[in-house]
């Protein structure tokens, strides 16, 4: 299965690259079309991404719409998959021009998808934590965090304070 965040960004790529939304890349409006409802298909299905403002998008959340990866993966590859399929018969090379300054992610999509993954993403720590106190590489700084961080003495510090506030919030230990 191919990575849905790469497919997820090329799919974006050509909605975003697309002539008719002044970018360079011309293809059949009916591709087109699809391709705007499947990203929308995954922004509502897969990421639940509230914020999408659309008439289609407004009845796939009123319909709780829902999808797995495996099932975005599918859809975002089949129309991919077409569009390619598209400038091969027409002779024509689509090089995808993805870089992260036109990358779609941000810090706060990435968080959003690993919070609904489970993951606690509300307490983060970067580099910049330790640069503004100290000169050093980002490799120093890095270290610096992943030692205090994963020491034994912080780690018996969190598992304390895990059980003492799911004791204050009365639940049952397994």
């Amino acid at each position: 299965m191919q990575n849905l965040n790469i497919l997820f960004q090329k799919a974006n790529y050509l909605h975003s690259n697309y002539i008719g939304n002044e970018g360079e890349l011309d293809f059949p409006d009916k591709q087109y079309g699809y391709l705007c409802d499947e990203i929308e298909d995954v922004e509502i299905g897969f990421y639940k991404d509230d914020s999408i403002d659309s008439d289609y998008a407004e009845r796939l959340k009123e319909e709780n719409f829902s999808i797995t990866e495996q099932e975005a993966c599918e859809i975002l590859s089949h129309r991919i998959d077409k569009i390619e399929d598209y400038y091969k018969q027409i002779g024509q090379a689509l090089v995808y021009n993805m870089t992260i300054e036109n990358s779609i992610y941000t810090i706060e999509s990435a968080k959003k998808y690993l919070k609904d993954k489970g993951y606690f993403v509300d307490n983060l720590w970067t580099i910049q934590d330790v640069k503004e106190k100290y000169n050093c590489t980002d490799e120093q700084a890095h270290n610096v965090l992943l030692d205090s961080l994963t020491n034994e003495a912080t780690m018996e510090q969190i598992q304390f304070s895990i059980n003492e506030f799911a004791r204050l919030e009365n639940l049952n230990e397994i």
